[in-house]
């Protein structure tokens, strides 16, 4: 009788041992990662390059090609398209006293796209003094559901202004500007 309870006793062992090792290894099954879920694009305006010496931007002025779908931008109202206070603000160099303006526009040939006439200019206080290049504004879009992302290349960048901080606003040579996308 001993031996018996022995033998089934070493059976459930064993039995046990087999079940363990067999439910092993694979990582367990789980389910795939789920992709983030971005509801914003956020695009920084930065004027780059190599001011003449001495010289700062005093004023700015850009274009900014937008995608024909997937993106809106707050306005004001529909029939007031300045851009929200909310989606176009600036950022970085941009001192907090330059006024800001931005509108939407939507042409109406089908050839065109919509684009943004975005740009910045000094107070009569701060004209002489000017800003460094780099990050000047912030647009803020709201992504539709369902719709692709768009790529830094969605926001062709044309007409570009840079003015000097100076009596006379003249071009600011040596300056241009760039876009960094990114989403929330």
């Amino acid at each position: 009788m001993k031996n018996k309870v022995m033998v089934t006793l070493a059976a459930a062992c064993m039995l046990a041992t087999v079940l363990s090792i067999a439910g092993c290894g694979g990582g367990g099954g789980g389910s795939a990662p789920v992709a983030p879920v971005y509801t914003q694009a956020v695009l920084k305006l930065k004027t780059v390059g190599t001011p003449v010496a001495g010289k700062m931007a005093g004023g700015w002025q850009v274009t900014v090609g937008i995608p024909d779908a997937g993106l809106s931008i707050k306005t004001v109202s529909a029939s007031d398209m300045t851009l929200d206070a909310t989606a176009f603000f600036a950022s970085g160099v941009t001192p907090p006293t330059y006024t800001l303006q931005g509108s939407y526009n939507m042409p109406g040939s089908a050839s065109v796209h919509p684009y943004l006439l975005v740009g910045a200019a000094a107070g009569s206080s701060d004209l002489l003094a000017g800003t460094k290049v780099g990050e000047v504004a912030t647009l803020v879009f709201d992504i539709a559901p369902g719709a692709a992302l768009p790529k830094k290349s969605s926001f062709p960048l044309s007409e570009p202004i840079v003015s000097e901080a100076a009596a006379g606003a003249f071009e600011l040579k040596g300056v241009t500007f760039d876009v960094e996308l990114s989403f929330r």
